[in-house]
């Protein structure tokens, strides 16, 4: 027995037999763990395949959430375009015929329409030189559809939806002193032909006595807007769309409208918007042009004054009146009027829409406009921009510490990717000389970054006072050897400025089209 036990306890197999229990256990934990592994990877597969799928779908979500609001916008937008055409359209199906105006039955037509006879011409004639009216020239006396037995019946609207006085514009103009003239485009103005309601030129020196006198307005912007909308917009008003910020009478509204576009236009005074009404209704046009009686300035729904003169330049009009130039007003009666508009978005109004030309004529509020339209720039929603520029307005009331916001805008427009245009006087020009619309635009000088820096720099000096116009040493030697006018403006300020191109004010175009493409200098 003690042999056997000896012997049995060197057993040579078990040994062996404990390391392979303990290899299979080792075994058989390595499994279980990469069984857990794999179990982990599948699962956190699972998850990160339920993560993928959980943002895209949140993000299909958001891009149809994206396309279903720019749909609902889009059919607002159209539906209330429909709804004002439809407005315009059955009043426009209307026969006007009365007799309510106070010149009716005088065998003169005095709604400024044409007379259908020759005889009815004649009388016409007649009455326009006894009235001592230039040629072609008619006095404005009724409403249309209010002379009927003179000049037969209107078909048509009589204003514009907007118009919400209790008088008709004609009538409403005549009840505040305010004479009314009327004559057709001149050959310049072709192949757009428009009927144009305007006031007494001794009152109006601006658009009222070039309109008399040439039958066109600032024919080098008109071809610029000629350039940029004939066969873009469709007779029907679908396909285009232009923004008049600062319409007055309505010329560039009527000319985009005639040449088949929306339009929005925005004219807070009362008596320019009832020029621009008559004439909307005198061209068949209402159901195109949205008119807002309000103006566009940073911060919407502010309370702003607009000043209006009685006598000069009545284009000068706008917020606070700094452009107003009180040495042609007439103190004689009274002082300018004031108006209090409330102030509108442009992002706001035309959210969702693409705007092919926005004009911007405020008086030195251009920046202020184009403030409010930083939504529609950033989504680069506006083609074209057509604008005064009027830095001269706060250097005329020495506010040089805000010399530098336009300059400042047209930066910000370049950085939007807007190429700039200079559209100067001599092509601009208010008076005609010979040109028609549909002439090539002559070659441009473009506006650069380096113009405007030297503009910043201007405006920086003028700031501190280094380059005050009272100071007494001279900015140029040279110019003041040579008898020359160095204390003013554009005199004073750097030759690479973009401002010593010009004195208080021009116009420029920006354009983000890659198919513009006009010779300019550099």
């Amino acid at each position: 027995m003690g042999f056997n036990n000896e012997r049995e306890a060197h057993v040579p197999w078990k040994l062996p037999l404990q390391q392979q229990q303990q290899q299979q256990q080792q075994q058989q934990q390595q499994q279980q763990q990469q069984q857990q592994q794999q179990r982990q990877q599948q699962q956190e597969s699972r998850r990160g395949r339920s993560s993928y799928r959980q943002t895209a779908a949140i993000a299909l979500g958001l891009v149809l959430l994206w396309f279903a609001l720019r749909y609902i916008v889009e059919v607002k937008v159209t539906l209330r375009w429909r709804s004002l055409q439809l407005q315009q359209a059955s009043s426009g199906n209307r026969k006007h015929c009365s007799n309510s105006c106070y010149k009716a039955r005088d065998g003169v037509c005095d709604e400024g329409r044409p007379n259908a006879s020759p005889a009815q011409q004649q009388q016409q004639q007649e009455a326009q030189r006894r009235q001592g009216l230039p040629a072609g020239v008619s006095g404005v006396h009724c409403d249309l559809g209010t002379d009927c037995r003179d000049c037969g019946p209107w078909h048509g609207a009589q204003a514009d939806s907007s118009w919400s006085e209790p008088q008709l514009p004609v009538a409403f103009l005549r009840a505040r002193n305010v004479s009314v003239r009327a004559r057709s485009t001149s050959a310049a103005a072709a192949p757009v032909n428009l009927g144009f309601a305007f006031t007494d030129p001794a009152l109006d020196w601006d658009v009222s006595k070039h309109v008399q006198q040439d039958g066109v307005l600032e024919v080098g912007i008109s071809q610029v807007f000629y350039k940029l909308l004939a066969g873009r917009c469709s007779s029907a008003g679908r396909g285009g769309l232009v923004a008049d910020v600062g319409a007055n009478f309505g010329w560039h509204a009527l000319l985009a409208a005639r040449l088949g576009c929306r339009v929005v236009a925005w004219e807070p005074v009362p008596a320019f918007r009832a020029l621009l009404s008559h004439n909307l209704a005198r061209n068949a046009l209402t159901h195109l042009v949205a008119v807002r009686a309000a103006v566009v300035a940073d911060p919407p729904g502010s309370k702003q004054v607009v000043v209006v003169p009685n006598r000069g330049i009545w284009g000068t009009a706008g917020i606070g009146g700094a452009n107003v130039d009180m040495h042609l007003h007439d103190s004689s009666s009274g002082p300018p009027q004031q108006i209090e508009v409330i102030a509108e978005s442009l992002d706001q109004v035309l959210e969702g829409q693409h705007v092919d030309l926005l004009k911007v004529d405020v008086e030195g509020y251009e920046p202020s406009v184009l403030a409010t339209a930083q939504a529609l720039l950033a989504a680069g929603a506006v083609d074209n921009i057509v604008l005064e520029y009027s830095p001269g307005v706060y250097e005329r009331s020495s506010r040089w510490s805000e010399m530098g916001v336009h300059p400042a805008m047209l930066l910000d427009l370049k950085a939007a990717g807007y190429r700039l245009l200079h559209l100067p006087d001599e092509f601009a020009r208010v008076w005609w000389d010979g040109r028609s619309l549909g002439a090539a635009i002559p070659k441009l000088r473009e506006v650069t970054e380096q113009n405007l820096a030297y503009d910043l720099w201007d405006a920086e000096t003028y700031s501190t006072g280094s380059l005050d116009p009272s100071a007494s040493r001279p900015y140029c030697p040279a110019m003041v050897q040579l008898g020359l006018d160095s204390q003013g403006i554009p005199e004073r300020l750097h030759p690479k400025s973009f401002h010593s191109a010009f004195g208080h004010n021009t116009n420029v175009w920006a354009s983000r089209e890659s198919k513009v493409r006009l010779q300019c200098s550099a």
